[in-house]
């Protein structure tokens, strides 16, 4: 905005509009006399053409029920097989672990240096010690 830019008007938003009626014409003189002569038989355009019909729309036929049956039973299989799997591999880790050779004298030394004796328990515990983070 420039500086000749006269400022702009504000509006009152309380304001109202006052209307003199000896002003206003409520009715179309020529719309009701035009509406009074001539009878809707008698109309001179003829109404628009209709829009072509839509394309029939099939619906999709229902699953077969065979196939659904084959899907769930896949399902089904390849569950097992990842159970199955899981099993397999989680049993050789353990017989890995407890056939494992035993270790050489220096690595036991170590490991025995580290590891607390505990007198209540029968089996061999391994305690580490507390680590503290800052």
């Amino acid at each position: 905005m420039s500086e000749s830019d006269p400022p702009k008007r504000r509006f009152d938003p309380n304001a109202t509009i006052q209307i003199d009626l000896d002003q206003v014409q409520l009715e179309d003189a020529r719309a009701t006399s035009a509406r009074e002569s001539s009878a809707p038989a008698s109309r001179g355009t003829t109404p628009p053409p209709l829009p072509p019909p839509l394309p029939i729309v099939t619906l999709a036929p229902p699953p077969n029920p065979a196939k659904t049956v084959v899907y769930v039973a896949l399902f089904v299989v390849l569950i097992g097989l990842g159970i199955a799997g899981g099993l397999l591999v989680g049993m050789r880790a353990r017989r890995g672990v407890a056939l494992a050779p035993a270790a050489s004298p220096a690595s036991t030394a170590i490991a025995t240096s580290s590891v607390a004796p505990s007198a209540s328990s029968a089996a061999p515990t391994l305690t580490l010690p507390t680590i503290e983070i800052h």
